[in-house]
């Protein structure tokens, strides 16, 4: 069974909170490298990720972690990214004598 969650991204902290909790027990997944990156840019800047308090930084990291199917050490560096540079973008990678290429597709 597939499911689409549209505007998964504008839920307010307390229904993260309640989300996490009722979801216990179920499995994510999300359709391709792409679109988590880009959803879980999203997520940060609609919640304002840098100016909330540490325990709602913990639900917003377990709330990306649960729902795109990535584990939270995959989430954190996807965090750090988004604080290094403003955003969430596959890693290029630059192979001696042939240029840059994406690595990855998913």
């Amino acid at each position: 069974m597939q499911l689409q969650m549209q505007n998964a991204e504008q839920l307010k902290p307390a229904q993260i909170s309640q989300f996490l909790k009722a979801s216990d027990g179920i499995e994510f997944k999300g359709q391709n490298r792409a679109e988590k990156y880009s959803w879980t840019q999203e997520v940060l800047v609609v919640h304002e990720y840098a100016s909330q308090t540490k325990k709602q930084r913990g639900q917003i990291r377990a709330y990306i972690a649960k729902v795109s199917g990535l584990s939270l050490s995959q989430v954190t560096r996807l965090i750090r990214m988004y604080r290094a540079t403003g955003t969430v973008k596959p890693p290029v990678e630059i192979i001696p004598g042939h240029g840059e290429r994406y690595s990855g597709t998913g």
